[in-house]
């Protein structure tokens, strides 16, 4: 069946009900009344021509109020009150796009509802299968499901005096979510449609889901015990940790800070007060004392990009995995309701904001509406390329890493079993520095560190390389790197050498294959 809208759908004794006695309206799921409900506008003019054509009904007071087609009040008529009100909450849950408020007869305001609409797609092949929009109030520590599937068109309660829930709402920002397994996540509030106080009317929200491309391993896949505590790897290292701060920008003097106050120094860092004070000195050495007015510390939560160091207040523990990973841990965090902060605070996964979103492959981070920025740490190297940061400050730019090459060295078993044996990764000709002289150059990898090491078993060692950045000998930064890569073992490898491009590109693949070694021999 479908929403009603027109009273001749509706009939007195079938679908709606008024007792006169007890001075309630009740709407029943019979006759042609569905879960898909009754808007209030129709409900009030079915109510007007029961009046006017039941002789026993006139002899009471006309039950409803109308202020607009989208907002009623009950129990109310010009100057005059009455009792007058639905059956129950589930008659309530049935009246679609109204908002209304409740009277008694000595005119107290009872309780006051907003009729919440969702603008967008929400999957459901009925009214009682399929997904629910969630919502939630600024005070709350839990969400709420609405009581019927798909796009919501449900009137929630806001106020109620001290016998009718004994709360006031109105004044909170209100929110709704629609989070589910393998589907983009969807939120609206009150303050991004422009509503700062709400009130016993219809408020309209865009939200919408679909399924998520970047999304497909099940709930028990990262969780296979389903006790909110992710336990399959690589999920179960990985983390999100909430970082207590206010971003007061670059530091200035004679200024009054508060306790976790975040500021920039002029060495470009960050720093935090855990007391706060007045300011009083410079800014060169702050976690040195420069500041004579406030101590300050290292801030836990800034990041290097690059040349530049940025301040975020939500940090990610990646645990080396690849993007879609580390995105699938978050949305799965992000519909627990329990407490995902790994830090010394507290925050529910299903109050949480959205943490990142992907833009095609590349995954973007997003900012917080309190202002923190979102990092992720110990990301897969091979994803350098297609991850975008909004910090703290962020005005519009994203945040990225200088190019970072990317790839695997490949060894075959006569390498891979022998104990002994070593790699290097030499640069053919860095700026006049070439191989087999004594000026040869081993390439560094992103973090400065030299491109070396025992193979230890391994049958493939992933590497980095900054594309953007790497001047080794006075090389060209931004150019193709021509290297040689030298493996030497003892008991079942042979010396081998073979020339390879890092190129700007990730997933290069540099394969070493090692003739069987028959000729070594150390008797002792």
């Amino acid at each position: 069946m479908a929403l009603i809208t027109d009273p001749d759908q509706l009939n007195q004794g079938t679908e709606v009900v008024y007792d006169t006695s007890a001075l309630t309206m009740a709407l029943s799921l019979a006759g042609n009344l569905s879960e898909d409900g009754v808007t209030g506008q129709c409900l009030y003019s079915f109510s007007k021509e029961e009046w006017i054509a039941d002789s026993n009904l006139i002899k009471y007071t006309f039950p409803m109020l109308a202020i607009t087609p989208e907002q009623f009040e009950f129990g109310a008529n010009g100057s005059k009150f009455s009792d007058w009100k639905p059956l129950d909450d589930a008659t309530r849950k049935l009246v679609r796009t109204a908002g209304w408020r409740e009277y008694d007869s000595s005119a107290n305001n009872l309780r006051e509802y907003v009729g919440v609409i969702t603008l967008g797609n929400i999957d459901a092949a009925s009214k009682t299968s399929g997904d629910k929009v969630k919502y939630a109030f600024a005070a709350d520590a839990t969400t709420t499901d609405m009581t019927y599937a798909g796009p919501a068109n449900e009137a929630v309660q806001i106020y109620g005096d001290a016998t009718n829930g004994n709360f006031d709402s109105r004044s909170e920002v209100f929110t709704v979510y629609v989070r589910e397994e393998n589907k983009t996540y969807g939120s609206a509030t009150t303050t991004s449609i422009g509503t700062t106080t709400l009130t016993y009317n219809v408020q309209r929200f865009p939200l919408s889901e679909g399924s998520d491309l970047k999304a497909d391993v099940a709930d028990t896949g990262i969780d296979s015990d389903t006790n909110g505590a992710a336990d399959v790897a690589p999920y179960d290292v990985m983390s999100i940790t909430y970082i207590d701060h206010a971003n007061q920008g670059d530091w200035t003097d004679i200024t009054v800070y508060a306790a976790n106050d975040v500021v920039k120094g002029s060495d470009g860092r960050w720093y935090i007060t855990s007391a706060g004070g007045t300011s009083s000195g410079d800014a060169s050495d702050l976690a040195g004392g420069s500041d004579v007015g406030i101590s300050w510390t290292s801030f836990a939560g800034e990041r290097q990009i690059g040349s530049d160091w940025y301040a975020f207040g939500v940090v990610i523990g990646g645990n080396n995995a690849a993007a879609e990973e580390i995105y699938e841990f978050v949305q799965w965090s992000l519909r627990q309701s329990s407490d995902i902060d790994a830090g010394s605070g507290a925050q529910v996964g299903l109050l949480a904001e959205d943490l990142m979103v992907f833009v095609g492959d590349t995954l973007r981070t997003l900012r917080q509406s309190d202002g923190d920025g979102v990092f992720i740490d110990n990301f897969n190297s091979n994803d350098t390329n297609r991850l975008e940061f909004q910090d703290d400050n962020y005005s519009g730019t994203a945040r990225t890493f200088p190019f970072k090459a990317a790839g695997t060295i490949t060894f075959n078993t006569n390498i891979v079993s022998d104990t002994d044996a070593r790699f290097w990764m030499f640069f053919k000709d860095a700026n006049g520095n070439q191989i087999d002289t004594a000026n040869a150059i081993i390439v560094q990898n992103d973090a400065d560190a030299d491109i070396t090491g025992l193979v230890s078993g391994q049958a493939s060692i992933n590497f980095d390389f900054d594309y953007d950045g790497n001047v080794q000998g006075g090389r060209s930064a931004g150019s193709n790197a021509i290297v040689i890569i030298r493996v030497m073992g003892l008991n079942t490898t042979q010396y081998v050498e073979a020339e390879f491009t890092i190129s700007k590109a990730t997933g290069l693949n540099f394969p070493m294959t090692g003739v069987l070694e028959r000729n070594y021999l150390n008797a002792a």
